[in-house]
């Protein structure tokens, strides 16, 4: 399972599920995308894009998302940007939201909104569960 605040940290740990072949995948999120990066437009990211691009086709290659148009003109975008230069934040941000979209879109990945959502374990069947519970006060 993944939690966070929806964050590329997230996506990364859902690609990386995915990678390793797991059946079913429980994502709990404030947000789905690259969480606060999406707000830094202009600031530079702190890796070259020399560096950036192979990560990203590898783990779209390894999640098995590499064909999806969304990554493909996400990864393209950064690449307009030279080797040695560093990308704005804005063009990161915009991959790691093409990857969520894809991830979303994986019969492997159930989403739940973190508000409202309980893990529970069931210590008899030794199992982690997901639950969505009323989250509306009541007066």
């Amino acid at each position: 399972m993944a939690s966070g605040m929806g964050c590329p940290w997230c996506v990364t740990a859902v690609g990386a599920l995915l990678e390793q072949n797991c059946t079913s995948i429980g994502w709990v999120a404030e947000t789905f995308g690259a969480g606060r990066l999406a707000h830094y437009t202009n600031v530079p990211a702190n890796t070259k894009v020399k560096h950036l691009v192979p990560g990203f086709t590898t783990a779209a290659q390894s999640s098995k998302i590499a064909e999806d148009p969304r990554v493909v003109q996400s990864i393209a975008a950064i690449q307009k940007t030279a080797a040695e230069e560093w990308p704005l934040l804005s063009e990161c941000a915009e991959v790691f939201q093409a990857f969520t979209e894809a991830y979303r879109r994986d019969m492997r990945v159930r989403c739940w909104p973190a508000r409202g959502t309980r893990l529970c374990y069931d210590s008899s069947e030794a199992i982690w569960t997901l639950q969505q519970v009323n989250t509306r006060l009541e007066p």
